[in-house]
């Protein structure tokens, strides 16, 4: 494609996500695609397909569970029954879900990338990394140490994934919530990473 065709396609998807999300959501979308596209050209990954997973990664977010469930099952993207435990990683399934059987975007390294920019997972590939870093460390967000993050991102993207791993592990014990196997599987495959 070219890059007016790819601008179309990227614009077509941010009017999509417009649509479906409240006005906040739809500028920490747009925040998340910025810095995606930042890390992108810094690891040297593809930054349309960084863009695409980036603008969609939220576009199930604010849809009702049953929906979020139907699409789930309808496209048959991978939700295994641990993952059904959290309510709050559903919205990552149905994204990928969403984007698969409404959008028809077959790119396995896209769809991938909007499944696990919640939880991650053991060796993820370079877009997945790129789209879980940018969901944490976009210009929106505001939470302790997320400055000292954005700048370990434009070095090591296992850094941060390894930091956030064990805030988001130690945050779901301390608030006696369910811990996913994909969680666990990245708080122990990026724990090497900590410094």
């Amino acid at each position: 494609m070219e890059n007016n065709d790819l601008n179309k396609t990227l614009q077509t998807y941010r009017d999509c996500v417009k649509k479906l999300v409240s006005a906040k959501r739809y500028s920490h979308t747009l925040a998340v695609e910025q810095q995606a596209k930042k890390l992108a050209k810094i690891y040297g990954a593809d930054e349309f397909k960084a863009s695409v997973a980036a603008i969609l990664h939220d576009i199930a977010k604010e849809m009702p569970p049953e929906e979020q469930l139907d699409l789930i099952k309808t496209a048959g993207v991978e939700f295994s029954e641990n993952e059904r435990q959290n309510q709050k990683l559903w919205h990552a399934a149905a994204g990928a879900a969403y984007a698969k059987s409404v959008l028809k975007i077959e790119d396995d390294e896209i769809l991938n990338a909007i499944l696990n920019h919640t939880t991650g997972r053991a060796d993820m590939t370079l877009l997945e990394k790129i789209v879980l870093v940018a969901d944490i460390t976009s210009d929106d967000r505001e939470y302790n140490n997320v400055k000292n993050l954005r700048a370990i991102a434009e070095t090591s993207l296992d850094e941060v994934i390894a930091a956030y791993s064990v805030y988001i592990v130690a945050y779901l014990k301390e608030n006696n919530l369910y811990i996913s196997e994909k969680t666990k599987a990245t708080f122990n495959c990026y724990s090497k990473f900590n410094k």
